[in-house]
């Protein structure tokens, strides 16, 4: 059921609302999963299985990012949207 936008879903009689939304909580999930990714890539590549050091995935996040906004990170959009495909990193 579609109501004011938001899709109205009944499942074992309780009722959850689903809909749109941006920010930092919604762009969580999508980062841990291309971490994950990442994590998974590297150990392909690197035959003893180790795993990555931290600094390396939050250097390959914040500089694979495609800008947006004003040139550089800012306080707006932060170091733009990430792409994970971007700067062969696939």
């Amino acid at each position: 059921m579609l109501l004011s936008g938001l899709l109205l879903v009944l499942s074992n009689s309780l009722l959850i609302l689903t809909g749109e939304n941006t920010g930092t909580s919604m762009a969580s999930p999508a980062i841990a999963g291309g971490l994950a990714l990442l994590y998974e890539k590297y150990r392909l590549l690197h035959p003893l299985g180790l795993n990555p050091k931290n600094g390396l995935m939050k250097a390959l996040v914040c500089n694979s990012g495609d800008d947006w906004g004003k040139p550089g990170p800012d306080y707006s959009n932060g170091f733009g949207v990430v792409n994970f495909c971007g700067r062969s990193i696939c």
